[in-house]
């Protein structure tokens, strides 16, 4: 299975199209908000089927908060991450983790792409993908196992 990783794109739907049109062969794209409502255009622009949530910016909260999920055998957390406070550590966000069984966390807020591991949980952030650079991931999963590889254009 392949996964586009994205986050903040700040309505920067058109490149996120091109890129999934470009690439061709996602099976689905995680989107950790900012906005929900450019997720939800997005898929309704590709069919690319999505699982997504809401960040600081959706005024309303449009989308779920947090999603937690099994996919190929493997358990997700996403989030934006501004709700455990990911600009100051990755601290509240594992508690989170922990409580919910998880092996992989996506989430955005912090514009700044990493790829990091605690507690034998891998915490994932593509980064933004908005401005001079757009920073995203592809997650691969396979036989119970993923792989990712952090992209800019």
């Amino acid at each position: 299975m392949k996964i586009l990783l994205i986050s903040d794109t700040h309505s920067n739907i058109r490149d996120a199209v091109e890129l999934i049109r470009r690439e061709g062969d996602f099976d689905l794209f995680f989107h950790m908000g900012d906005t929900y409502q450019d997720a939800t255009s997005i898929r309704e622009e590709t069919g690319l089927p999505m699982k997504a949530v809401s960040g600081n910016m959706d005024e309303q909260r449009t989308g779920p908060e947090i999603e937690v999920f099994s996919l190929e055998g493997i358990r997700f957390l996403l989030t934006h991450g501004d709700r455990f406070w990911v600009n100051q550590g990755l601290q509240a966000l594992d508690v989170k983790a922990e409580r919910c069984g998880v092996d992989i966390v996506c989430f955005g807020h912090t514009h700044i792409a990493s790829d990091t591991v605690i507690s034998s949980r891998r915490f994932i952030n593509p980064g933004a993908f908005r401005g001079n650079v757009c920073s995203y991931g592809i997650l691969k999963l396979d036989n119970g196992g993923a792989t990712y590889q952090p992209l800019s254009f």
